[in-house]
């Protein structure tokens, strides 16, 4: 049987399997994903629920829950396990992690077929080859006034100005970076892009605080054209010392935050702070030592970057006089509301890679993959002691969002949740003359065009347009959004 996928047929108006290409045989019509598992009355997948505590419970009385493993390729084609859950497990996801978005995933035992239920901080990645550019680690450990910056994801960094490690302040480890004030920062050009959800993190240690009219910068991450992006500062209003931070989406202004200043105002030299700032797609959010500082409501993403610089801003017109210890970045919320600072070292923690062109699983890291059989089923939002959000992935990789009238100049959201950003997005309208294709109706609220080039994680976001996008002309017709996964 020759490799299909799932995609709408508007001749039909139903879905439908289509061949992709003659090649190795297939056990089940999708593979790495649920099959079947109990749905709302919207059509949305939710046999994952909030349980008691820091838990997630998994349902499957009322409709059995079937998972479909993919383990890569035999001699006659798709090598595919099916495990099956019948009955309720209460809490089938224990002991979660507080204040964080935990990933949940149920695993097969190779040799017994047996399921297991577990869960990782660090969001799944899909495709042909591991992105490093989706974290960063750097402990600024090594010889005293080395300018190697060891990124453990593999991300290349260069030290600027008189950049160095100091052995003789760290939070953790034997060093850290110590930037004097006066022209040092370092930087990446590997990573691009902060992505829908991300957290940078880091401990600072101030030699000495900026003097009033003036700021040291924290974080910036810039667009490459424009300057615009993400800026946080240590910032001294007149006597008064806070952090403040910018914030753009379309590259072109500080539309999601200009100035915006957080609350707390006692800061000294010669202590170390803990420092994250958060987005979780809903939010922004700054944590001093895991007590927030700054919120600011928001689901528009950051526009996209040139890299990562620690320790100036864009213009390098500012600088951090100070050190900077055990660097993190990561394209997930990691903290959701105020947590307790971390007391030990970051570690390179046990990620999650679709190998898509080899149909497996792998466990691990850059250094070392495993293969597993696993699939990741959703994601659970927890507070300090409960869970406040579970989301229960698409099953068979797919989502209909069915029929419904859209009105010029009106924006949409649609959540697809179909877990991977490896989709394939096609939107229809149907008006006098049938269903038809009509990407070029819609538009993202970031301004992106919406098309099979346009990948997001979980939301569709649109505005409803003609296609010389005059809102205002626009006609009101039935449409339809269909999302589907490319592997």
């Amino acid at each position: 049987m020759a490799k299909k996928f799932v995609e709408y047929d508007t001749s039909t108006d139903s879905v439908q399997l289509v061949e992709l290409s003659s090649g190795s045989c297939l056990s089940v019509p999708v593979r790495q994903t649920v099959l079947a598992g109990r749905i709302d009355t919207n059509g949305y997948a939710n046999f994952l629920e909030a349980g008691t505590g820091l838990a997630v419970d998994l349902k499957a009385t009322s409709t059995p829950v079937r998972i479909a493993f993919a383990d890569g390729f035999g001699d006659n084609g798709a090598v595919d396990y099916i495990g099956s859950i019948t009955s309720d497990i209460s809490s089938a996801f224990s002991s979660l992690p507080a204040s964080t978005t935990s990933f949940l995933y149920a695993e097969r035992n190779s040799g017994t077929g047996e399921l297991s239920y577990g869960s990782t901080l660090v969001a799944p990645q899909y495709g042909y080859a591991f992105d490093k550019t989706q974290n960063a680690l750097l402990h600024f450990d090594g010889d005293d006034a080395s300018t190697t910056m060891t990124d453990e994801y593999g991300n290349t960094w260069t030290a600027q100005g008189n950049a160095q490690l100091d052995t003789a302040q760290y939070k953790f480890g034997t060093s850290s970076l110590l930037l004097d004030g006066t022209g040092d920062y370092i930087d990446t050009t590997d990573i691009k892009s902060l992505g829908d959800r991300f957290t940078l993190e880091c401990f600072v240690r101030f030699n000495a605080l900026p003097s009033s009219g003036n700021r040291q910068p924290i974080f910036n991450c810039k667009n490459p054209n424009s300057g615009y992006g993400l800026d946080l500062f240590l910032y001294n209003n007149s006597g008064t010392t806070k952090f403040e931070t910018y914030l753009s989406s379309d590259a072109a202004s500080y539309d999601i935050a200009s100035g915006a200043l957080g609350s707390n105002t006692t800061w000294a030299t010669g202590t170390w702070y803990h420092i994250a700032f958060v987005f979780d797609g809903f939010s922004y959010k700054v944590y001093i030592n895991g007590t927030q500082d700054i919120n600011i409501t928001s689901s528009i993403s950051v526009c996209s970057i040139s890299g990562i610089r620690l320790g100036t801003n864009w213009a390098t017109s500012s600088f951090l006089n100070g050190w900077i210890d055990e660097f993190r970045f990561s394209k997930i919320a990691r903290y959701t509301s105020s947590f307790t600072a971390p007391d030990s070292a970051f570690d390179t923690e046990s990620l999650y890679w679709f190998d898509i062109s080899a149909m497996k699983m792998k466990q691990g890291n850059p250094a070392s993959w495993t293969e597993k059989q696993v699939v990741v089923l959703g994601e659970a939002v927890a507070g300090s002691s409960s869970i406040s959000s579970v989301t229960t992935y698409a099953l068979r990789g797919m989502y209909d969002s069915g029929w419904f009238t859209t009105t010029a100049g009106t924006g949409y959201n649609k959540y697809h949740n179909v877990g991977t950003d490896q989709v394939i997005i096609k939107l229809y309208e149907r008006g006098i003359y049938g269903i038809v294709e009509s990407n070029y109706w819609y538009y993202s609220v970031t301004g992106h065009h919406v098309g099979s080039d346009y990948r997001i994680n979980r939301n569709l976001a649109f505005i409803s347009a003609n296609y010389d996008t005059s809102l205002s002309t626009s006609p009101i017709l039935d449409r339809k959004a269909f999302i589907s996964r490319t592997f």
